[in-house]
């Protein structure tokens, strides 16, 4: 297993492996937006974009940045930004190279944190970094501004907007008490 930084050339593979995570876009657009992260990391020693070969072949990738956990939390970190594996070469160590270069990138830059992400619904991902000592720390939600917008204004108190005058079913004290009558009915008859 070999890692190594990044570069310019790698960039279809790590569109091909990140487009799930990316924003959503073509792949050019995706693939530009992978040059300019490059670029910073180059320009930032905080940060590094790490590719994994095994046998000269494209296995997997990260991007490791010494940060802090929050911006209200200012313990230092090491965020390990889409651990990913090729799926074919998953389980041939990939993602434990990638991790032990966060750890060596930690150590390096004198931190005693490292946190990574998986995606909440990998299975397999979490499991990974829950066996090599990962907790859960936080859960990031994430949804498109019109639904959170939608969602607030029903939660939202006040005067709400006027609804038709026709109700739309029966009250709930109604249902309940026809739901106990058919139940009374149904025992006498037995």
């Amino acid at each position: 297993m070999n890692i190594r930084d990044a570069v310019v050339g790698d960039i279809p593979d790590l569109v091909a492996l990140w487009a799930p995570v990316m924003r959503r876009a073509d792949p050019e657009a995706l693939a530009e937006d992978l040059a300019t992260a490059l670029a910073d990391c180059a320009a930032d020693p905080g940060q590094r974009m790490i590719v994994a070969e095994l046998d000269g072949r494209f296995a997997g990738a990260a991007h490791l940045r010494a940060t802090t956990i929050s911006a209200i939390n200012l313990e230092p970190v090491v965020h390990v930004v889409a651990p990913h594996a090729v799926p074919e070469l998953r389980r041939h160590g990939v993602g434990t190279a990638l991790l032990e270069t966060a750890a060596a990138f930690a150590e390096q830059h004198g931190l005693t944190y490292v946190a990574a992400g998986a995606v909440a619904g990998s299975r397999e991902g979490n499991r990974f970094l829950s066996r090599l000592g990962l907790a859960p720390f936080a859960t990031v939600r994430v949804a498109p501004l019109h639904v959170l917008r939608s969602r607030l204004a029903v939660r939202r108190p006040g005067p709400r907007p006027a609804v038709s005058a026709r109700p739309v079913g029966r009250p709930v004290a109604q249902v309940v008490e026809a739901r106990r009558s058919q139940r009374r009915r149904a025992r006498q008859a037995s």
